[in-house]
């Protein structure tokens, strides 16, 4: 990818207002698995925004810290509001109301994060289906288990 094309991190802008509107945007379990399959059309494409942050070598670590941070930040909401969770009063441990019990949603959504960069590598090495879906299927299951088991309907 030309990096010419995203200057100076406004690719991390993009992606940030669009995961911001995206999950504002989801509120139940399967607006979650519709935000996951957009999640890996967008990583995987190569002229995406997102590819181009994930991939951003000319950044400073303070930018791209500040990213993955912010990006952290929205999906822990978004995870905490769909398992129909209160937070404890630390704000990163929730209760599941239907398995009756806890998840971290800070630490889900940095597994989440961990899933989508470690998945998007290992995609391009892969001749086999994309890592990335499994990777997120793990990543994504302490919710979505919560609501009906693992989500069997976005494996391939």
């Amino acid at each position: 990818m030309e990096s010419s094309r995203w200057p100076d991190g406004t690719c991390f802008a993009e992606v940030l207002a669009r995961e911001e509107a995206l999950l504002a945007a989801a509120h139940d379990p399967g607006a979650l698995r519709t935000w996951r399959t957009h999640l890996v059309a967008e990583v995987t494409d190569p002229e995406s925004p997102y590819a181009s942050a994930l991939g951003r070598a000319g950044c400073g670590d303070s930018d791209r810290a500040g990213f993955l941070e912010a990006w952290k930040r929205l999906i822990a909401a978004t995870l905490e509001r769909i398992a129909g969770q209160e937070a404890s009063d630390d704000g990163s441990t929730a209760r599941c109301g239907t398995a009756g019990r806890r998840i971290d949603a800070d630490r889900t959504a940095v597994l989440v994060l961990a899933a989508v960069h470690g998945g998007v590598v290992l995609s391009r090495l892969s001749s086999e289906g994309p890592p990335i879906d499994a990777a997120l299927d793990l990543a994504l299951a302490p919710v979505l288990d919560a609501d009906r088991g693992l989500d069997r309907s976005v494996r391939k």
